[in-house]
């Protein structure tokens, strides 16, 4: 009759031995990385960090800044027309100095209840503000087209924005970038919701 052995790792039968080699013995593998190599690999990671950390802290820079925006989407009648106007300043210390104006008009076309074509341009003007400001004020001129796709999600509404820019800029330098917005409006009481988004950039 046969019989395990767990401490020998061995099985004996009437007569016979034969070792039985451990699972754990069996699946261990050499370590292919030396240990002064892991020794500098860590001292390098370590060394990053804190690096990284002393430059995030050395370009800290507090500012108060202050937003306001203008939003209108008027059609025209009930025509499939209409017009996209959007014009956000904002302000640096409080609505003291200027920071950015973006005036950004456009020109839309219903093609579906849920799908929107847009076309406009977009002019946004940077000035120097902070303690750290740029070396002087500039410009940029963005001409876009876009297609926004909205649909319910529960009582809810959800935004797609697929966004396509030339920008060029009073260098002389000239830019595509494609850009991604997804927006969720969740309905409040009376006129108020809340509105939650986030926007990918792809130059």
């Amino acid at each position: 009759m046969p019989v395990q052995s767990h401490a020998f790792g061995a099985r004996t039968f009437p007569g016979v031995w034969r070792p039985v080699s451990s699972p754990a013995s069996s699946c261990r593998l050499p370590d292919a990385t030396p240990q002064p190599a892991r020794t500098l690999l860590h001292a390098s990671f370590l060394c990053l960090c804190i690096l990284a950390c002393s430059l995030a802290r050395a370009q800290t820079d507090a500012n108060a800044h202050a937003w306001a925006q203008c939003l209108g989407d008027p059609p025209f009648g009930s025509a499939p027309w209409g017009l996209h106007l959007k014009a956000p300043a904002r302000r640096h210390d409080v609505f003291r100095a200027p920071q950015n104006l973006l005036l950004r008009p456009a020109l839309k076309l219903r093609v579906h209840p849920g799908v929107e074509l847009t076309a406009g341009y977009g002019f946004i003007s940077h000035h120097r503000y902070g303690t750290l400001p740029v070396a002087r004020s500039w410009s940029e001129h963005r001409p876009f087209q876009d297609v926004k796709a909205h649909h319910a999600a529960g009582r809810a509404r959800l935004l797609h924005r697929f966004r396509f820019e030339k920008c060029r800029f009073v260098s002389g330098l000239y830019e595509n970038q494609v850009r991604y917005m997804s927006r969720l409006t969740i309905p409040l009481r009376g006129p108020w919701y809340l509105a939650v988004w986030d926007e990918v950039f792809v130059p």
